[in-house]
């Protein structure tokens, strides 16, 4: 397992702490579980905010959003091969022929 996935578990089990003692406190002031458990969710907050601006200090989110958007075009490669390959061909054609329009002057 990767350390970031080790720390974000981790980041996991503790708002799940958090909330469970939060949630024993409010039962020990004579709420309701249900209660005592919907008023710790609130106390904390958005939890999948919490748990994204956790990440986001963690992890430098250019480099994150740069490996799903590398992940997301070769999915796009594979799926249309036929298409990918005349993108490529193009873009290569393309790309010479201006290197070579430099290399002439």
């Amino acid at each position: 397992m990767s350390r970031r996935r080790r720390s974000l578990d981790d980041l996991d089990e503790d708002i799940r702490d958090h909330i469970e003692r939060e949630t024993a406190d409010n039962i020990d002031r004579g709420m309701t579980p249900g209660d005592a458990h919907d008023a710790a969710l609130r106390k904390f907050g958005n939890v999948t905010l919490a748990t994204e601006e956790a990440r986001a200090v963690w992890i430098p989110i250019w480099f994150d959003q740069l490996v799903q958007d590398a992940r997301y075009g070769l999915r796009m490669l594979r799926r249309n091969p036929g298409f990918s390959l005349v993108v490529i061909l193009a873009d290569t054609t393309y790309t010479q022929y201006v290197a070579s329009g430099f290399s002439r002057t």
